[in-house]
């Protein structure tokens, strides 16, 4: 069997090192020989809302929410509290977004997104535009620490069926995170990782 050129070994190094596996890991190795032959194509409280703390837990991907919110370059688009649904449905359509974080105080207390919209325009028909925002139920699972993993806030999007998450340290809004956001990232990543493993294979031969 044909020993792989040393750039071939040089790019399989810098891909175990994106991915983060130990350089002799068995399953390293396997991923190489399949490289090579063109094979591998603290919960707190704030307001009514709670945000969740997972930044003693064990990270489990590449990048956390702090990191994804740094590569956006949208400003976070807020709304008072007593402000009402209807002002919330024009500052969303002004700014082509579709969830804006609720303030109360300077400090932010929950989310409020289309589907609230929607859900109160069927529960209260045409009247719903005037009612006020802190009137909205809360799930309290709409915020996230920025330590937390994407992950780690995949999983609270799924568990609180939202496809959005304020993320707070204690009482300062860091920013918001979407699900959109989150399947960018790991769209740009399973990129990166075939581009690389295609380097590996074009060194090889």
């Amino acid at each position: 069997t044909p020993k792989p050129s040393s750039a071939a070994s040089d790019v399989y190094k810098r891909q175990l090192q994106h991915l983060a596996l130990p350089m002799h890991s068995p399953w390293a190795d396997r991923c190489a020989r399949r490289a090579l032959k063109g094979l591998f194509p603290g919960r707190g409280r704030i307001g009514r809302a709670h945000f969740f703390d997972f930044s003693d837990l064990q990270q489990e991907t590449r990048m956390n929410v702090r990191e994804l919110l740094q590569s956006k370059k949208e400003a976070v688009i807020t709304i008072d509290a007593e402000d009402t649904i209807g002002a919330a449905a024009h500052k969303m359509s002004a700014n082509r977004i579709a969830a804006l974080v609720v303030m109360k105080d300077d400090a932010p207390v929950g989310i409020i997104s289309e589907k609230d919209i929607v859900r109160t325009l069927a529960d209260d028909g045409p009247q719903a535009g005037r009612r006020v925002i802190s009137t909205l139920p809360s799930t309290g699972l709409e915020g996230i620490a920025p330590e937390a993993t994407l992950k780690q806030a995949m999983s609270l999007m799924t568990y609180s069926r939202r496809r959005h998450l304020m993320v707070t340290d204690g009482t300062r809004l860091v920013g918001i995170l979407s699900l959109g956001d989150i399947v960018k990232n790991l769209l740009g990543e399973l990129e990166l990782e075939k581009a690389v493993l295609q380097d590996i294979y074009m060194a090889a031969h």
